[in-house]
C-alpha cells in the first residue's frame, strides 16, 4: 500500500501508466477480503487492478513458500506482458533482504546468496524486476503509513511459524538481538551489499570462463568442454553452472551447496542424475550436457 501511495504521485508527476497486480493464494479464509480491499483502493487511487488466483484451491501439500512464490512471479510476468508494462515492482523492505540473506545461508549458499535479492533484475525478455524500497527499513515503512493515513490490512499468515521466513523474522532475529546482537539487521545488509560488490566482479569471471567452455546452447539445452573447466578452482566451476542455470532461466529455489558441487564433479566424472527443474545432467567423454526435459 505504501508503494501504492509512492506511485499514484509519481504517475501525477511523470504519467507513467501504473497497473496494479494482485495474487490471491486462496490460503486464508479472508484472503478474499484482502483482495476486494485491493481493487478498492486501486480505483480510488485511479489505477486499474487485475486479481490473478489459482485455478483450483491449493492442498496442503502444495502451500510451500516455493510453489508460492513461482506461481506470483508468474501471474507478475504474465499480467505485465498483458498489459505491455516493461517493468514490475515489487514492496521488499530492508528487513525482507535480511531475512532472504539468513534464509540462503540455512539452505547453503554460494556469495550470490549473500547478496541477497536484486535491487533489479531481467524478470524476463522486456520485463525488468525492481525492488526500489530495498534500502527502507519496515520500520520506515510503518511510520510513512502512519504519518500519511496509508490503509492496509495484515496478512495473519504472517505470524505462522511453520513457514521458515516467518521463523527467521520472529524468532531466529529476534533472539540474536534479545542476546546483545542489537546491530544484526545492520551487519547483514551490510555484509550482503559487501557480497553483490564482490558477486558482480565474479559473474564477470564467470561469464568469461562460461564463453571459453561453451560448446553449443538452445532454449532447453547446454553442451559445455570438461577440458575448459577441469583446471579452474572447485568454487569457480560451480559459479560457472550458477550463471548457465541464470542464463537458461532455470529454476534454482531449490538449488543448494550439494547440487553446484555435484555438477562441479561432473568436470571430472562420468555421471547422470536429475536436479530440480528437471533438468537431466551428465558427462560422457569429455562434454557435459545438461539438458531440460519437456512436461
Amino acid at each position: 500500500m505504501v508503494l501504492m501511495t509512492l506511485l499514484r504521485d509519481v504517475q501525477q508527476e511523470f504519467s507513467t501508466k501504473v497497473t496494479v497486480a494482485h495474487y490471491d493464494h486462496g490460503w486464508r479464509a479472508n484472503s478474499e477480503q484482502d483482495a476486494i480491499f485491493v481493487m478498492e483502493e486501486s480505483a480510488r487511487m485511479g489505477f486499474s487492478c487485475v486479481l490473478g488466483r489459482p485455478e483450483a484451491p491449493p492442498t496442503d501439500a502444495k502451500k510451500t513458500e516455493t510453489n508460492a512464490r513461482t506461481q506470483r512471479y508468474q501471474f507478475l510476468l504474465e499480467t505485465a506482458r498483458e498489459h505491455r508494462c516493461d517493468s514490475v515492482l515489487t514492496a521488499h523492505t530492508a528487513d525482507d533482504q535480511v531475512e532472504t540473506v539468513l534464509h540462503n545461508i540455512l539452505r547453503g549458499t554460494g556469495m550470490a546468496g549473500l547478496a541477497g535479492m536484486n535491487g533489479s533484475r531481467p524478470l524476463d525478455k522486456g520485463v525488468q524486476l525492481i525492488r526500489p524500497l530495498l534500502d527502507v527499513s519496515r520500520n520506515e515503512i510503518d511510520d510513512y503509513a502512519e504519518q500519511n493515513m496509508v490503509p492496509f490490512r495484515e496478512d495473519s499468515t504472517n505470524d505462522s511459524l511453520k513457514y521458515t521466513r516467518n521463523l527467521i523474522r520472529h524468532e531466529v532475529l529476534r533472539w540474536l538481538e534479545s542476546k546483545g546482537f542489537g546491530t544484526t539487521r545492520d551487519s547483514i545488509l551490510r555484509l550482503s551489499r559487501q557480497a553483490d560488490e564482490v558477486q558482480e566482479t565474479l559473474v564477470w569471471v564467470v561469464n568469461e570462463l562460461l564463453d571459453r567452455a561453451l560448446l553449443s546452447s538452445s532454449i532447453e539445452t547446454i553442451e559445455l568442454s570438461c577440458e575448459a573447466l577441469e583446471t579452474l578452482p572447485r568454487h569457480l566451476v560451480r559459479e560457472v553452472f550458477v550463471e548457465v542455470w541464470r542464463k537458461q532461466g532455470w529454476p534454482r529455489q531449490q538449488m543448494g551447496f550439494s547440487e553446484w558441487d555435484r555438477l562441479a564433479e561432473l568436470v571430472h566424472t562420468s555421471d547422470r542424475f536429475h536436479v530440480s527443474g528437471r533438468i537431466d545432467c551428465r558427462q560422457k567423454r569429455g562434454k557435459i550436457l545438461l539438458e531440460r526435459e519437456s512436461g
